[in-house]
């Protein structure tokens, strides 16, 4: 009797029967069968080919030897990692990272292209987002609990360019919205007759998320704004309000009185007004208000109208707020 649910047998059953539990055999032992099999039949090999089989067997060594086999003969011998990735149709990893650093700058059009050089070479839309998605959870994980050998696998390079992807995104909350966001697309396409147009949505989404009208989305813009209020808040680095332009100072008239007409008397000459002196216009100082350090409603109410006039999307989130000194 072989089961996957063995929580679902009776236990009347389970006691009179011998139980034997297996697992998926690690990566590690996997690899190292791999290389004992190509030195022992003569093929020479990558160890970032027989890697890349090991990632594709999930813990089959049934299927690992298979890949192997197919690969050797389509490689004449030679099992090298350039032939492992366009036999199992994987995407270098150079590309994975320049997909997850247009995610984190939000550049849909090199995304957009990206899909496009993907297609034309005939590749697996599928299976591009699940190694995509395999991709950013190890950014996830580095951006989580930093660079660990444990945790995630590769060379130190593969870790410091993790590092860097993790850094560009700026908070794991980010990534993993982009992970929830990579499943539901890999799960869309298995009934899609389009994968390319669901891949696009899901990349516009993760890319633009004053688009997206979920509490994701939103979490994502206020996190957006949070960052560039604490970037304004450093020393040095002070918003300035749009400046009103200043209207010029008008010379205040004397108005001038008429004498009155004396029947008796001939009219005398007034005498000159004494000239009053002319003040220069004080320049207009330009008002410094701290974002993160309002000392009244209406200095935060000046902030939020800023925001509003240059990034609308952004600065309704706060038109019904206040400021707090803490």
């Amino acid at each position: 009797m072989c089961t996957t649910d063995p929580q679902k047998i009776l236990a009347t059953v389970l006691s009179r029967v011998q139980r034997f539990d297996f697992h998926a055999i690690g990566a590690d032992e996997i690899q190292a069968h791999l290389a004992y099999v190509c030195s022992q039949e003569g093929f020479t090999y990558d160890e970032e080919a027989l890697e890349l089989i090991t990632r594709h067997a999930h813990g089959g060594m049934r299927d690992a030897l298979t890949s192997l086999e197919q690969i050797s003969t389509y490689g004449a011998g030679d099992v090298s990692r350039a032939v492992a990735q366009e036999f199992l149709g994987e995407v270098s990893g150079s590309v994975l990272g320049s997909v997850t650093e247009a995610l984190a700058r939000r550049d849909v059009p090199a995304l957009f292209e990206t899909v496009g050089r993907l297609v034309d070479k005939g590749r697996d839309l599928m299976q591009f987002t699940r190694e995509l998605a395999a991709h950013v959870r190890d950014v996830y994980v580095v951006s989580a609990v930093g660079t660990s050998q444990d945790v995630i696998a590769g060379s130190v390079a593969d870790a410091e360019s993790l590092q860097r992807e993790a850094h560009e995104f700026g908070s794991v909350d980010r990534v993993a919205r982009v992970l929830a966001i990579l499943g539901d697309a890999s799960n869309d396409m298995r009934i899609a007759t389009n994968q390319r147009l669901v891949l696009e949505i899901a990349f516009t989404r993760i890319a633009r998320p004053e688009t997206d009208l979920s509490l994701d989305g939103l979490a994502e813009r206020v996190a957006d704004l949070e960052r560039q209020v604490a970037a304004l808040s450093v020393p040095g680095m002070v918003a300035h309000p749009a400046a009103q332009p200043t209207p010029a100072p008008q010379p205040k008239t004397q108005p001038v009185q008429q004498p009155e007409a004396q029947p008796t008397q001939a009219p005398r000459p007034q005498a000159a007004p004494a000239p009053q002196p002319v003040r220069s216009p004080q320049p207009a100082q330009t008002a410094r208000y701290p974002w993160t350090m309002a000392s009244s409603n209406g200095t935060w109410r000046d902030v939020v109208n800023e925001l509003v006039s240059r990034v609308p999307s952004k600065g309704s989130l706060l038109m019904g707020s206040s400021a707090r000194l803490g």
